[in-house]
């Protein structure tokens, strides 16, 4: 049984290493990390892949062979044209879901029967089906401290240890919506995490309106009012930390 704790904690010290690292990891030198945990085949592809890093190009991945002319160009086009800077990285991803086919909903269906069965093979195939609402996702969240391509790879890590809770789970669920929101929590988490690394008013200003728009986000998702325990697990933010914003959030409201 694989340990989500470690396995989190590990994705997200490799991610780390990937991002301040002056030269591309190796397939080999990625997967060293988690020599300990013994991943399938299956799983040691994902995490190779949720990286997304440019020396998948050493392996025959030629991002010029990858534009295939399917229905899922527009969503890459329009990316293109909001996104100042492309790396690498980014590049990638886009050409990744340029090259994917367009799945139906009942392909969909039948690969999230088989995941809570307990197959482990149709991993991949769901991950592809999420690149471009993941990318979606992370595109509204994105800011020049927290890039794109950053929040892009932490919503894949959220969308990937949802597959793996699901597997074998043998729970029916609305399945497009868990998994969005541990794609958003993700994402928010790592928000949050680096927008804790500043000091100031400007600061305090920010986190309210992430707070503000996350409590508006969560409570499209469950169609009520969230309590304070599932804003703060949705954000990843302390509880009395949240409970003076939304005060803060409140006042200002009112002036």
């Amino acid at each position: 049984m694989l340990d989500r704790a470690q396995f989190m904690e590990t994705l997200e010290s490799v991610a780390e290493i990937i991002r301040t690292s002056t030269e591309p990891l190796s397939q080999e030198e990625i997967l060293g990390y988690f020599k300990d945990m013994e991943l399938t085949e299956e799983q040691k592809t994902m995490v190779v892949n949720y990286y997304r890093n440019p020396q998948a190009e050493e392996n025959g991945t030629d991002s010029e062979d990858l534009g295939s002319g399917t229905e899922n160009t527009g969503r890459q086009t329009e990316v293109l044209d909001e996104v100042e800077h492309i790396s690498p990285v980014l590049q990638m991803y886009l050409d990744d879901i340029a090259a994917l086919p367009e799945y139906t909903g009942q392909e969909k269906m039948n690969w999230y029967q088989r995941l809570i069965a307990g197959d482990d093979a149709v991993i991949k195939n769901l991950s592809d089906c999420w690149l471009a609402r993941v990318l979606e996702i992370a595109r509204k969240r994105a800011t020049r401290k927290t890039p794109l391509e950053d929040l892009v790879q932490e919503g894949n890590i959220g969308l990937f240890l949802k597959l793996q809770e699901l597997l074998g789970s043998g729970k029916m669920d609305d399945f497009d919506a868990v998994i969005s929101a541990s794609v958003e929590e993700a994402i928010w988490a790592y928000i949050n995490e680096v927008g804790a690394e500043d000091d100031g008013d400007h600061t305090v200003v920010g986190k309210v309106t992430l707070v503000q728009e996350a409590k508006k986000l969560l409570e499209e998702q469950l169609e009520r009012e969230a309590s304070l325990k599932e804003l703060s697990d949705y954000t990843k933010m302390d509880e009395e930390e949240l409970r003076e914003i939304l005060n803060l959030a409140e006042k200002a409201n009112r002036a």
